[in-house]
């Protein structure tokens, strides 16, 4: 049995059972409703931020990358939803489905992000503590140690959604070329 990658990431619960529409329809309306919540939450303090030009001061900067990616991660959510939505109440639209996974990929990838943030901060926030209890000189390398894991925290995940994505795409291709040619 061959495995695609569209059937890892369609099917990953491996399970047979299917939600019904109105279900489906549900659970598209609490994702907005929630998500437009955490929009909110995060876009005010991505906003204060900036406005305030603190992003970069480092108390605020784990803070404001975590509302970041939480801003886009709901954003996307959002969007993701809204074309469930359509595409379900417009049986035409048969073009949304494919976005929906395509958004639904880039909102996984913002919720690892989240999460390699979540832990870049727990490491930041134990290098300050040894910093300060044992007045560390190496205070220049841990700096940059925590701006790489800033920074890998951000491109990992985007890298390996494009992966996944381009060779999802290029699967979906190459059946669509096959089913012409027969």
């Amino acid at each position: 049995m061959n495995t695609t990658v569209a059937d890892v990431t369609t099917h990953a619960g491996g399970s047979n059972d299917h939600l019904s529409a109105h279900q489906m329809r549900t659970i598209g309306i609490l994702d907005i409703v929630f998500a437009s919540l955490s929009i909110i939450g995060a876009g005010s303090i991505v906003v204060c931020s900036l406005a305030k030009k603190k992003c970069c001061v480092p108390d605020v900067r784990p803070i404001f990358h975590l509302s970041l990616a939480d801003l886009l991660a709901s954003l996307s959510l959002v969007i993701s939803a809204i074309l469930y939505i359509i595409q379900n109440d417009n049986h035409d639209i048969k073009d949304i489905a494919e976005i929906c996974h395509y958004v639904t990929s880039v909102t996984t990838c913002f919720y690892i992000i989240t999460f390699f943030l979540t832990s870049t901060f727990a490491i930041d926030l134990l290098t300050r503590f040894l910093i300060q209890t044992r007045n560390s000189s190496r205070h220049k390398k841990k700096k940059r140690f925590l701006c790489s894991l800033y920074l890998l925290s951000w491109v990992v995940p985007v890298i390996s959604v494009l992966v996944i994505d381009v060779l999802r795409y290029t699967e979906r291709n190459e059946t669509l070329s096959a089913n012409v040619s027969e």
